[in-house]
């Protein structure tokens, strides 16, 4: 059976019981070591624990008869044989001291955590998972914020109070220059630097054409065209941009918070431009100077009707296959400046909300291709300027007789 022996904390073994015995006499173990042998669960002295062995292997030697002659005594011969008896057989093999045998085996015993440490260490577990589910949430929104923020608005998630900040200037930026009137372009004087940043920048700039300031056109080169990065080159002539043309452009919501400090622009166009959510286009209500504005093809929602609503100063509309559904809100009817509003391709449904019929200084009104039905409201015949009318075919009622010059 073989033995362990302890010393110092640290255990050694397995030895067979020869095995310790050779290493005791040469004094790599010592007697005082502890030693217990496999499956006993009790420590004993190492030198104890060997002379018990002895002593019990001498006991079942002594407890064997020898043999007598018949008048009791016994010969030498059978004396040294019984003397044998008590001696170990040599068993012919040499044993020989293998390098390294009783290089110590360290066993570590950790101890075990209290109850408050596996809550703590709990606690720190769960809240680093949930710091990185959070994050991988926010990065998917922002990489797919068309994909992702449906799911978490079912979710209960507030997107849009959390994130609507994303795209807005924030207060630790630096301001935006002082705003001034615009100029024409041969009055506008800014740093050779700045010159030169715009002239390799590739971005069109051009006069208006009836009034002072500056439009700026995308390129219709897709690797050419303007990006977050572009708008910012453009804020030393931010005062004077009036119109600004990023008609599938690369612009994302972030560009955003460059077109917010073009504190004079009065024509903005966003169609086509994918990388615009209703989260970005939500800021636009800040324009306070905005008459035109044109998002065909940008993905908004319901949302977005009550930030129209909230611009007043509106002039033109055109959110064609934007993914408008519901009824049209009769608030619309607060737009008393509109001249243009175009709603084709959505999947508005009801009716024409009477309220149409107060904006006097409506030139073209295009309803086509929802799903609106219902009576034609009968003040539109009011509508004197009204030039362009294409409701579809979808109504009760025939439509009201011309009174401009191109009814649909």
């Amino acid at each position: 059976m073989n033995l362990y022996v302890s010393r110092d904390g640290q255990t050694f073994g397995p030895y067979t019981k020869e095995q310790a015995c050779q290493f005791l006499e040469s004094g790599q173990l010592l007697a005082t070591d502890l030693a217990l042998y496999e499956g006993s669960a009790e420590w004993s002295v190492l030198g104890n624990l060997l002379n018990e062995e002895v002593s019990d292997q001498m006991t079942q030697t002594a407890e064997t008869p020898s043999e007598a002659h018949e008048d009791g005594t016994q010969t030498h011969e059978e004396t040294d044989r019984s003397k044998l008896k008590a001696t170990p057989k040599p068993t012919g093999k040499r044993t020989q001291t293998v390098k390294g045998l009783n290089k110590p085996k360290t066993i570590i015993i950790r101890p075990k955590k209290g109850i408050f440490a596996r809550i703590f260490s709990t606690l720190m577990v769960f809240t680093f998972l949930l710091v990185l589910a959070a994050g991988c949430v926010v990065g998917a929104y922002f990489a797919m914020p068309n994909q992702v923020a449906p799911v978490l608005r079912k979710f209960g998630v507030p997107v849009d109070d959390l994130l609507s900040g994303v795209a807005s200037p924030s207060a630790d930026e630096d301001e935006s220059p002082a705003l001034v009137e615009p100029k024409n372009m041969d009055e506008i004087i800014i740093s050779e630097d700045a010159l030169e940043t715009l002239r390799f920048s590739g971005i069109r700039i051009q006069p208006m054409e009836k009034e002072k300031g500056l439009q700026i056109i995308t390129s219709p080169d897709p690797d050419l065209s303007i990006k977050d990065e572009d708008l910012g080159t453009l804020l030393t002539l931010s005062s004077h941009i009036v119109s600004l043309d990023l008609t599938n452009s690369k612009v994302t919501d972030q560009g955003i918070a460059s077109i917010m400090k073009l504190g004079n622009l009065k024509k903005l166009i966003l169609e086509g431009t994918t990388g615009i959510s209703v989260n970005g286009a939500r800021n636009l209500r800040d324009l306070s100077k905005l008459e035109y504005l044109n998002l065909i093809r940008v993905k908004l929602d319901d949302s977005f009707v009550d930030v129209l609503i909230s611009m007043t100063n509106l002039r033109q509309v055109m959110l064609r296959h934007v993914g408008l559904t519901g009824s049209i809100p009769a608030g619309i009817a607060s737009l008393t400046n509109l001249a243009g509003l175009e709603l084709p391709g959505n999947r508005l449904s009801g009716s024409i909300p009477a309220g149409i019929s107060s904006l006097t200084k409506l030139t073209s009104l295009k309803l086509y291709g929802n799903q609106l039905s219902g009576s034609i409201p009968a003040g539109i015949t009011a509508l004197h300027r009204l030039e362009e009318l294409n409701i579809g075919q979808t109504f009760d009622t025939p439509y009201p007789s011309p009174i401009g010059n191109k009814w649909c």
